[in-house]
């Protein structure tokens, strides 16, 4: 018999043809060769073989993408190959409210001068009809002023209190023989890993305990250094390990009490709490009294377990930086591994690509959640100073933080649609196109180092219904400026892109409305074949021939002596919006996000029945 062929392909791998091809190779053979195998009963063992092939390829094929980190579909592939790099996968995270706590008109005569509230006092608060429980996760102490009135501080003197969206847990474990490889699991898949306890008993009686730290937050290792590893495990739930008594720490002796506490947390729901109030009561002397709340700041910061596609994008990072802070990205990998908690995104640079050039910084810029109060962005700076730039970077480096700075997309999306090829009407198809772009910016912007391209996008609005045709997008950028109304001020307004130059028919540089002269209805634009910014009014009456220029190749818009009276819909900023010079591609750099302006934003539909019409 000949040797088999090689016609079947290894990219191929479909049953039928592989069927196909053993059939097809028998029939090659003198013994086979006017032999009816759809008929006969051999065409079960073609099948047995075909399946065999075609399972077999499919699992070769699945086996081999999730042997890498690019290719890794499954959430425990991704983790594992995560963790072999060292990098420490975000878990959900708990909402953070932040409140002042007051007890006010306490009458009785054996009350305390000082009160003292545990971990875990807990409040509650709603969103969309669904109700959180919050708890402190640090004791509180109020004094009485003489009156009855007792006002809460923090350990640090602060009335501002924090307060985090879950419910308390604890899991405890005893410590195994050092020769065993011990592994405590906790049986949570919604634990916070940042709200985490471990504290390391001499026995089950006693109340002598060592608190152990995250290993992620160390910066030096002594074979005394108590730390604890946690990480997630392919069922979602949480592996905690300690040290081997060498090289990551102590570990705690066999028969030691291990005690877990944590808040398991709904993440992301319970973000956007305006009102908290006290669940139970305090016994103060011989009464009972209620705790009055009032908000600092609704309750924000709560996400779900980092996704698939962030652990791709990041895990690298963590793994190239080896923990020191040489380069920009060292300093990016490092603090968004160690404070994913509390951040979206970070973003570093070095002196020498700030504008101006400043030498021996490095300048960072770190996104927060939505609603993160000054507090906590305070905190997470100094920690980060404390912790990283301080104990990790090079001699005579200082480090910086700089504010991101939004700047938005206004896009102008027209699109042909043949009703004919669609069961949609016009306007639902306008619908998907709002709902495409929406998708677009979630996905894709609004983090740093994010880039706009028109024609990836428009890609997806042509795909959208077989009744669009085709379609188009004009770009443009804005900024919002803050004036300081009626004061006559120079304000430099920087875009980071590069700006369309001078046109004879288009305005480069155009405003949203505002006060001038008692005219609500002015904004200002550039004079057309020229730099020079003018302002006019709603029926295109010059008001102001010159308050300043726009710099195409610089990206900024100057204005000089401008002193807005007041600001459309009492708003306190006016849209400054730009034509770039390249409307194809936005790529802001360093502490720019890109977001989308949908109020500047319109999507228009042209009827198009594919028609010829020939005039003669």
């Amino acid at each position: 018999m000949a040797d088999f062929p090689t016609s079947i392909s290894s990219t191929a791998l479909d049953f039928d043809n592989i069927k196909a091809s053993l059939i097809a190779h028998f029939q090659n053979q003198t013994e086979f060769a006017d032999y009816d195998f759809e008929t006969s009963a051999l065409t079960t063992i073609m099948d047995i073989l075909s399946y065999n092939t075609h399972y077999n390829g499919l699992i070769a094929n699945f086996g081999l993408n999730e042997a890498f980190l690019n290719t890794a579909q499954l959430r425990p592939s991704v983790l594992a190959h995560a963790q072999n790099l060292g990098y420490n996968v975000k878990s959900r995270t708990s909402s953070v409210g932040y409140i002042t706590m007051d007890i006010l008109g306490v009458t009785v005569s054996d009350r305390a001068s000082t009160i003292t509230l545990p971990i875990g006092t807990k409040f509650t608060g709603s969103v969309n009809g669904t109700s959180y429980v919050f708890e402190t996760r640090s004791t509180v102490i109020g004094t009485d002023d003489g009156d009855g009135n007792y006002s809460f501080l923090t350990s640090d003197d602060s009335t501002t209190i924090p307060i985090y969206q879950g419910t308390q847990k604890t899991k405890t474990f005893y410590a195994g023989a050092a020769a065993d490889e011990n592994l405590y699991v906790i049986p949570d898949v919604n634990l916070d890993t940042s709200t985490i306890t471990v504290n390391v008993y001499d026995d089950r009686n006693s109340t002598n305990y060592n608190t152990y730290t995250n290993l992620s937050t160390a910066v030096t290792l002594t074979s005394e250094s108590k730390h604890y590893i946690l990480r997630e495990s392919p069922n979602g739930y949480f592996e905690l390990s300690f040290g081997d008594g060498v090289l990551t720490g102590s570990s705690p002796s066999a028969g030691n009490k291990i005690v877990v506490n944590y808040l398991n947390t709904v993440g992301d729901a319970a973000n956007g709490v305006k009102l908290f109030g006290h669940s139970g009561s305090v016994t103060i002397g011989s009464g009972a009294y209620t705790i009055t709340s009032t908000t600092v700041t609704n309750s924000a910061g709560g996400s779900d377990k980092e996704s698939i596609r962030s652990i791709r994008k990041n895990a690298p990072a963590v793994f190239a930086s080896q923990n020191r802070l040489v380069t920009a990205e060292d300093y990016r990998a490092i603090i968004l591994n160690k404070y994913s908690a509390s951040l979206d995104d970070v973003v570093a640079w070095g002196g020498e690509d700030h504008i101006p050039k400043t030498y021996g910084k490095v300048f960072v810029s770190l996104k927060f959640p939505t609603g993160s109060s000054d507090v906590t962005k305070a905190l997470v700076k100094q920690n980060i100073t404390t912790n990283i730039t301080d104990p990790l970077s090079v001699m005579s480096i200082d480090t910086e933080f700089i504010d991101p700075e939004e700047i938005y997309l206004a896009l102008t999306t027209t699109y042909n649609f043949n009703p004919n090829r669609s069961g949609l009407s016009a306007a639902a198809t306008k619908t998907l196109v709002k709902n495409s772009i929406d998708t677009y910016v979630d996905t894709e912007l609004s983090s740093f180092s994010s880039v706009f391209r028109r024609s990836i996008l428009l890609a997806e609005i042509d795909n959208l219904d077989e009744g669009i045709l085709n379609s188009k997008m004009d770009t443009k950028i804005v900024k919002r400026l803050e004036p300081v109304l009626n004061t006559s001020a120079t304000y430099t307004i920087d875009f980071p892109v590069t700006l369309a130059a001078i046109d004879a028919e288009n305005y480069i540089i155009t405003s949203s409305k505002f006060t001038l002269g008692g005219d609500a209805t002015c904004y200002f634009r550039n004079k057309l074949n020229s730099d020079i910014i003018e302002v006019v009014n709603g029926e295109g009456t010059i008001v102001k021939t010159n308050i300043g220029c726009y710099g195409p190749s610089d990206g900024n818009v100057v204005l000089t002596g401008f002193a807005p009276e007041a600001l459309y819909l009492s708003r306190d900023y006016i849209k400054v919006i730009a034509v770039p010079a390249n409307q194809s591609t936005v790529r802001p750099l360093r502490n720019y996000v890109l977001d989308y302006d949908a109020e500047l934003s319109v999507a228009s539909v042209v009827t198009d029945y594919e028609e010829t019409a020939v005039t003669l």
